[in-house]
């Protein structure tokens, strides 16, 4: 935990970018790289009936919530890290999730 969900963004891109880039992360966030998931998500875009071709590059960040500064720095270091890859722009976003509501092995944490 946390899983980074990346919409949009070329499964090479991220394999480019490293364990440097899942480095920084767990850094960032205090945790060992074995407890940060980074996903590909093939995502098709509509808008007013079509297939977009070119799609805007979305992160989504599932994660417990953390201190503000801390994911103010987690979302630093994807833009960058996005940027460096040649993407122009992104959105990023927290869905924060809840011990109680979190499972392992049937159980709640």
């Amino acid at each position: 935990m946390p899983i980074f969900r990346f919409h949009s963004v070329k499964k090479e891109d991220i394999i480019k970018a490293g364990t440097q880039f899942q480095s920084t992360l767990a850094e960032t966030l205090e945790t060992g790289t074995d407890n940060i998931t980074l996903e590909i998500i093939e995502s098709t875009f509509i808008c007013n009936a079509e297939i977009e071709t070119i799609a805007y590059p979305m992160v989504e960040i599932l994660s417990f919530k953390r201190a503000k500064q801390v994911e103010d720095k987690v979302v630093e270091v994807v833009a960058q890290n996005l940027k460096d890859l040649g993407y122009e722009g992104c959105d990023i976003f927290f869905t924060h999730l809840t011990k109680e509501h979190y499972y392992v092995d049937g159980k709640a944490l």
